[in-house]
């Protein structure tokens, strides 16, 4: 069938294989087949076929259906098919573009990152929408003389979910590996329940709240626990970072936090503190 195609035409009408049939009938001896998106026909440059118990569609059809690129080298022979990609944040006086590839549910996938040093077509990044908090700030984090790329999305859906991602490229593009701040807070954190509140225990330094301060119902109350929703954030040259301390599911007493130092090539937390929310603090 492919022979029969004028080559000019080859990125428009080439055919992809969509799904195997199990069967070996040709394409003459079969009814006309349609392609349903969501109930509603797609019409297509050649309409869908079965080839060798394979139903086949073109694939610039495949490529707008699924979102993505598709283009036709003819020269080296080679049909390339790549992720549409939009840019979602610039820095005009940086020359910094970060772009992802926009799905049907409003979501930004394949998150990639150029600059006037490097490019990188893929950041390890979970989806981001437009409504996102999405940060992109340069700053010196390792005291190199050159400003770092930090990229930081934070969203929290309720109180156990968290979609928190933070990626630090150096100047070249090359990643800066970072320690979880939930496993160093965990190292320094502890806390229970008692008859008189509630004791955060955090390297020694011990923080009581009264139970006249506490809204959740006795028999709602666990923990305290850190919760899993993380914040990070970037001062005064310093990478940040901070969770919630949780006593019940829908309350919260303060904040733990750590501070970053460079240090043998990776960002590693320091020592955390506790700051209580000031509803939860003694007069």
């Amino acid at each position: 069938m492919l022979n029969m195609l004028n080559i000019k035409q080859l990125s428009c009408t080439l055919l992809l294989t969509l799904v195997s049939v199990g069967t070996t009938a040709a394409a003459a001896d079969t009814p006309s087949l349609k392609l349903v998106e969501d109930g509603t026909e797609v019409i297509t440059e050649l309409p869908p076929q079965i080839v060798d118990g394979h139903v086949m569609i073109p694939i610039r059809t495949a490529a707008k259906l699924w979102g993505k690129n598709i283009k036709y080298d003819e020269k080296a022979g080679v049909v390339e098919v790549s992720d549409r990609m939009k840019v979602i944040w610039e820095d005009k006086s940086k020359g910094i573009k970060l772009s992802g590839s926009p799905g049907e549910d409003g979501m930004y996938k394949r998150m990639g990152i150029s600059t006037p040093n490097f490019t990188r077509n893929y950041l390890p990044i979970e989806s981001v929408t437009t409504n996102r908090d999405l940060q992109v700030t340069t700053t010196d984090l390792t005291g190199d003389g050159e400003e770092e790329i930090i990229v930081i999305t934070n969203i929290g859906y309720g109180t156990g979910l968290s979609l928190s991602d933070l990626v630090v490229l150096d100047a070249h593009g090359g990643s800066i590996l970072h320690e979880d701040p939930l496993i160093a807070m965990m190292k320094q954190f502890t806390g229970r329940i008692t008859e008189q509140g509630v004791k955060v225990n955090l390297n020694g330094k011990v923080t009581k709240i009264s139970k006249a301060q506490i809204a959740a119902e006795p028999s709602h109350l666990f923990g305290p626990g850190i919760g899993s929703i993380l914040y990070y954030s970037v001062e005064n040259n310093t990478l940040h970072a901070r969770a919630a301390v949780q006593i019940s599911p829908a309350e919260f007493i303060g904040d733990l936090r750590v501070s970053y130092v460079y240090k043998n090539g990776i960002l590693q937390a320091g020592q955390a503190s506790f700051e209580p929310y000031p509803e939860y603090q003694s007069n």
